[in-house]
């Protein structure tokens, strides 16, 4: 919006088939860079039309994320999916100063980021992802997941990086017992956890 008129200044259309009620069918979630830039996440099952751009969901369920200039032109709009069977869906998104975009979700079966596929141990399990993608491409630049093995639902709640590009998540469980999985490779920057803090989850990566 203009800051002088509160008018927009431009608009844009995200157009997805309406799909069947599902716990993935979480609400899309915003965030705007340090230049501008405005990055909308979500999830989305079937075909999700961008500005004369088409995804198109793999498994059931899948992640999307869309990155928009100052101008209103889309810079890049990624999908991220898994096998058949798998559902997921982008809770919150958040950026650091150098644009790059961090992703927190929620996934079963199995999720591709990148050159790495995350799975949950069952079906029945919604596991968490967070995910580090390039400001330029949005390709993933690192992953990883949490598992709530007892069963309980795991709900992504918040995402911020900080001015150190530490990235900082919030979650809810039901369940009593979350694992961390091994960083995607050894050395990968900020793929660690720093701490955590159980009850509400917090987490510093």
């Amino acid at each position: 919006m203009s800051v002088k008129s509160g008018l927009p200044t431009w608009a844009r259309l995200i157009a997805r088939e309406e799909p069947a009620s599902s716990p993935f069918s979480l609400e899309e979630s915003l965030a705007v860079d340090a230049t501008g830039n405005v990055l909308v996440a979500g999830g989305f099952s079937g075909t999700l039309h961008v500005e004369g751009s088409s995804l198109v969901s793999s498994g059931g369920w899948s992640s999307f994320v869309v990155k928009f200039a100052p101008s209103g032109g889309v810079v890049w709009a990624q999908r991220f999916g898994g096998g058949a069977g798998s559902d997921s869906a982008s809770g919150a998104v958040a950026t650091d100063a150098a644009g790059n975009v961090a992703v927190l979700g929620i996934f079963r079966g199995t999720l591709t980021l990148g050159g790495t596929t995350h799975s949950c141990p069952s079906d029945y399990l919604r596991s968490l992802y967070v995910a580090k993608l390039d400001a330029a491409t949005g390709v993933p630049l690192w992953s990883r997941n949490f598992v709530e093995r007892n069963g309980g639902a795991v709900d992504p709640t918040a995402i911020e990086v900080d001015e150190a590009g530490d990235v900082l998540i919030a979650a809810g469980t039901t369940g009593n017992t979350l694992w961390l999985t091994r960083p995607v490779k050894a050395g990968s920057a900020r793929s660690m956890p720093g701490w955590l803090r159980v009850g509400v989850l917090l987490f510093l990566l």
